[in-house]
C-alpha cells in the first residue's frame, strides 16, 4: 500500500506510481520483467497471481531492489502528514516527522503497569500527570506506592489521620500563642495609658489652704465611681476645682468624700484609737496604721495612697502605680 496521491505536494511522475494499488511507491522492488511494484502489494498478489499485471509475464520467486535513481527520486517527493497536523516533510523524512507528530497515537508509558489507555502525543504529557499508574509519595508518612493503592496504604496504616491531628495540636499550639502575644500587648498598652492618665491627674490635684484642712467642693466627688470609669469619662480620680486665691499648693493632696467631710481642722478629728501616756495620748491613723501625737500632727504628717489598691503586681495603687508596701503618694493630716 502506497502513499496517496493526495498526500503529495505538486505533480508526480508517472513512473513513481504503483500499477497495482495507483499510489505513490512504498519500498518500491522490481521484478525480473522491469516493472516497479510496492513490495507490499506484489506480496498481496502473488497470492491470486504468478503473472505480472503490466505485462502478463510470470512472476519468478525472486525480486530485486528498485533502481537507486527511482527510490532517491521517491525520497526527495515533498508529502504532507497523512494524520492531519498540517505538517510537510519528505517521503524519505516521513519516519522522522512521526517521532514527533503530535497527533501520532501511542500507548501509556505506564502500560506495564496495567493502564491500557491509548492517546495522542499531544495528550500525553497531561495523562502522565493524572494517571492513575504513576507513583506517589504518601504525603503523611513519605511511604511511595502507586497512585491507585494510595488509599488503601492509608487507610491500613492510618497515616493520613495521625497527620491531620498533628497539624490540628500545631494549629492550637500556634493560636496560643498568638492570644499570649496579644494579650502581653494589650497589658502593655494598657498599663502604659494608665501611668499616662496617672499623671496627667496628679497634675490637676487640688490645693490646701495654709492652716486649715482640705477645702473640696462637695457637688464634685473625688473618687469616680465603676461606671463612670466604663463610661469613659476618667479613669478613677475626678478632676478637683482650681483652689482659691492665695491658697498655698501642695501636689500631694487628695482625699476620699468620707475624709473630706470630716477634715477640716485638727481640732474637728474625732479622737479614737487613743493610748494615754504621761506626757500626751497617742493615737493610731486610719490610713497609714501609724501612731502619732496630736500635738506633732501636720498637713503633711501621713503619707497614703489614694486607692482603690487592685491586685496587679503584687497589689498598687490605681493613682500612682506603686506597691502598696512603699512610700504613700498623698500627704495629709492623720486621722484617729
Amino acid at each position: 500500500m502506497g502513499v496517496e496521491l493526495t498526500s503529495v505536494v505538486g505533480d508526480v511522475d508517472e513512473s513513481l506510481i504503483c500499477p497495482l494499488c495507483n499510489m505513490v511507491l512504498l519500498d518500491p522492488v522490481m521484478a525480473h520483467c522491469q516493472h516497479v511494484f510496492c513490495q507490499d502489494c506484489v506480496s498481496r498478489k502473488r497470492l491470486t497471481s504468478a503473472v505480472c499485471p503490466v505485462c502478463s509475464t510470470p512472476f519468478i520467486e525472486r525480486f530485486v531492489p528498485a533502481p537507486r535513481e527511482l527510490q532517491s527520486a521517491l525520497q526527495a517527493l515533498e508529502m504532507r502528514c497523512n494524520l492531519g497536523c498540517g505538517g510537510t516533510c519528505t517521503i524519505g523524512g516521513l519516519a522522522e516527522h512521526m517521532e514527533e507528530c503530535p497527533l501520532l497515537f501511542l500507548d501509556c508509558p505506564y502500560k506495564s503497569r496495567g493502564c491500557k489507555d491509548i492517546l495522542q502525543r499531544r495528550d500525553m504529557a497531561a495523562h502522565l500527570e493524572d494517571c492513575n499508574f504513576r507513583y506517589v509519595d504518601c504525603e503523611a508518612c513519605g511511604h511511595r506506592t502507586l497512585f491507585c493503592d494510595l488509599f488503601t496504604h492509608q487507610k491500613a496504616k492510618k497515616c493520613m489521620e495521625q497527620k491531620l491531628k498533628r497539624e490540628v495540636v500545631d494549629s492550637v499550639r500556634r493560636s496560643r500563642g498568638q492570644v499570649r502575644c496579644h494579650r502581653k500587648e494589650l497589658t502593655e498598652d494598657i498599663h502604659y495609658r494608665d501611668q499616662q492618665q496617672r499623671r496627667w491627674l496628679k497634675s490637676r490635684l487640688s490645693w490646701s489652704r495654709p492652716g486649715r484642712g482640705i477645702e473640696r467642693s462637695m457637688s464634685q466627688p473625688a473618687v469616680m465611681t465603676l461606671s463612670d470609669w466604663n463610661s469613659g469619662q476618667v479613669f478613677l480620680t475626678a478632676v478637683p476645682q482650681t483652689a482659691p486665691s492665695g491658697a498655698r499648693p501642695d501636689t500631694h493632696l487628695a482625699r476620699s468624700d468620707s475624709d473630706l467631710t470630716t477634715m477640716t481642722s485638727p481640732d474637728d478629728r474625732p479622737q479614737t484609737d487613743m493610748v494615754i501616756t504621761n506626757s500626751a495620748p497617742v493615737i493610731k491613723c486610719r490610713r497609714c496604721n501609724r501612731r502619732y501625737r496630736e500635738a506633732k500632727n501636720h498637713s503633711t504628717a501621713c503619707c497614703w495612697h489614694q486607692g482603690p489598691v487592685v491586685e496587679l503586681f503584687g497589689g498598687t495603687c490605681q493613682t500612682c502605680g506603686r506597691l502598696d508596701t512603699q512610700e504613700g503618694c498623698l500627704l495629709g493630716y492623720h486621722i484617729a
